[in-house]
């Protein structure tokens, strides 16, 4: 176990440990105690990245809007593998229904260990008429849950919010859940986005036709979240963008987002007691009226927070807001090191821009600028990789002009996505992911104040793996759980895993159930178009 400093952190009793975070929460969300329907919403991972998960936080706050129900939270990495509820310390198996929310694909093997530990088979063809049912939201469940589905007795594939309510009336209405669990999953069944794997073939993605109804924010402020005290609200949803590599505009379209009134309402009415606001949206860049917004937050005493923003969407005045709201830290996506490549990832980005950019921050207070880049997008060639170092000096040469200014350099490797164009294309091996880094690692030594962020190239191989495999990555995550490595449980289960590496065919994808709003021939034409030549 791990504090949120990633710090090896003292054993301590499950309740202890409960209690202290529970007594340090700011919270609006009433708890109905003793009601008919109990929900277990777990999130497969800690406490202080669970709590910094904005849909994690909104389908908590919504399922405990509703009179009859209690939802409680569950977490996966938690003192002495004591998984249990942090409200009232129960089991899994106490509940009616148990919902993960599912952000990252790395997540999807402590759900096995979540059903272990509350007393459940892993597997749904195990489980009884008297065991909760197993459902799985969130963004994995809408790209690719083709491992989870002998796991699970049903997805919520789309967006939740206006499905919370009717999902929680079907459960009160076929009571008790020994009798009626049949008839619960039929009813299921009728929802859109719902998608039952013993009674579906095909599910439609769910969107909400507009998000003002649904306003997502930290319904629970605590010091222990990734975001410590940080109010944060959801502006955006979707983009405008086109990246190839990206599943956001894909999944998430239309963009839609919320107007400036009702942002500034919703914070005025639901914020617990914080000054630090954090403004979230994948497409945020294209939000209308940012200026406006970012400003009559700061003037009102407000501190504001931003997800990665585009170079080219970084003007004088936003700087000067950010500056004023206090604000020491911005982050820009780069992604690749020249434009020829940009082009080809659909990042229409120009390198003019990313030094204007970097110049607007150098003349601000903000003392430290995070930077993304990929490495191993297909046809990626080491002048490429060149061209990240070359880069990086530049933007330092720019930025870094006083003492305790820095750069944050952050390195991920391509991983081929559901739903996108680059669903077909090969990834990198982990020896070849290993050398690009080296290569970027030893060129930018020459500068000091330079904070360098990674992963291991054999978890991003894994990651690419559950991203886009099939079915039987279930019999490997079996395997895992019982202490095997993913190499080893390939190994026995006779799975090529190094298909990863390969160009894959234009066939039915895993994900294929999953209806598109794109034809998968449009998508696989623009694939053949910009691939590598």
């Amino acid at each position: 176990m791990k504090d949120r400093k990633g710090t090896a952190a003292k054993a301590v009793p499950f309740r202890s440990w409960a209690d202290e975070r529970i007594l340090k929460e700011r919270s609006l969300i009433h708890l109905h105690r003793g009601s008919p329907l109990r929900i277990a919403l777990v999130y497969p991972n800690t406490y202080e990245v669970g709590m910094a998960n904005l849909g994690f936080q909104t389908v908590y706050r919504l399922f405990n809007e509703h009179p009859n129900v209690i939802c409680e939270r569950v977490f996966a990495l938690v003192p002495m593998n004591e998984i249990r509820s942090l409200e009232s310390g129960s089991l899994l198996e106490s509940f009616d229904l148990i919902g993960f929310s599912l952000s990252f694909e790395m997540d999807i093997p402590h759900l096995i260990r979540c059903l272990k530990t509350g007393r459940l088979s892993p597997l749904a063809r195990d489980r009884t008429s008297k065991d909760p049912l197993v459902f799985i939201g969130g963004v994995v469940a809408g790209l690719n849950p083709s491992p989870l589905l002998p796991f699970v007795d049903g997805l919520l594939v789309g967006e939740a919010e206006d499905i919370i309510g009717p999902m929680a009336e079907i459960m009160l209405t076929h009571r008790p859940r020994y009798r009626n669990r049949r008839r619960r999953l039929q009813a299921l069944a009728e929802l859109e986005g719902i998608y039952i794997p013993s009674l579906h073939t095909r599910v439609t993605r769910h969107r909400l036709s507009t998000l003002e109804p649904f306003p997502a924010y930290t319904g629970i402020l605590t010091p222990y979240s990734h975001f410590e005290d940080l109010f944060v609200i959801e502006v955006s949803r979707g983009c405008m963008r086109n990246c190839r590599f990206c599943a956001a505009q894909k999944v998430y379209a239309p963009y839609r987002f919320r107007s400036t009134d009702s942002v500034l309402e919703t914070i005025a009415k639901y914020n617990p007691g914080t000054h630090r606001i954090g403004l979230e949206g994948a497409g945020i860049s294209d939000y209308p009226g940012l200026e406006s917004l970012v400003g009559s937050l700061v003037e009102t005493g407000y501190s504001v927070n931003l997800s990665s923003i585009r170079a080219d969407r970084i003007t004088n005045p936003l700087v000067k807001y950010l500056e004023k709201g206090g604000l020491k830290t911005f982050a820009m996506a780069p992604e690749a090191g020249n434009q020829e490549l940009r082009d080809r990832m659909g990042k229409r980005l120009f390198d003019e821009a990313i030094l204007t950019a970097a110049d607007r921050l150098r003349n601000s207070s903000i003392n430290t600028l995070k930077l993304y880049f990929i490495i191993g997008f297909p046809g990626e060639t080491d002048a490429d990789v060149e061209s990240v170092i070359d880069l990086i000096g530049s933007i330092y040469k720019c930025f870094v002009d006083r003492p305790h200014r820095g750069l944050k350099i952050s390195i991920n490797a391509f991983i081929p996505k559901p739903f996108t164009e680059m669903q077909w294309a090969p990834m990198n091996t982990e020896k070849e992911l290993r050398r690009k880094r080296k290569i970027i690692r030893q060129g930018i030594s020459r500068y000091p104040s330079i904070q360098w962020s990674t992963r291991r190239a054999a978890e991003e191989v894994f990651q690419g793996l559950l991203s886009v495999g099939d079915a039987r990555m279930s019999e490997v995550l079996l395997s895992m759980e019982e202490g095997v490595n993913w190499k080893q449980a390939m190994k026995e289960k006779e799975v090529d895993w190094k298909f990863l590496f390969r160009e894959r065919e234009h066939h039915d994808m895993p994900w294929s159930f999953i209806k598109s709003d794109i034809p998968e021939s449009d998508l696989y034409d623009s694939y053949l178009k910009n691939r590598a030549p």
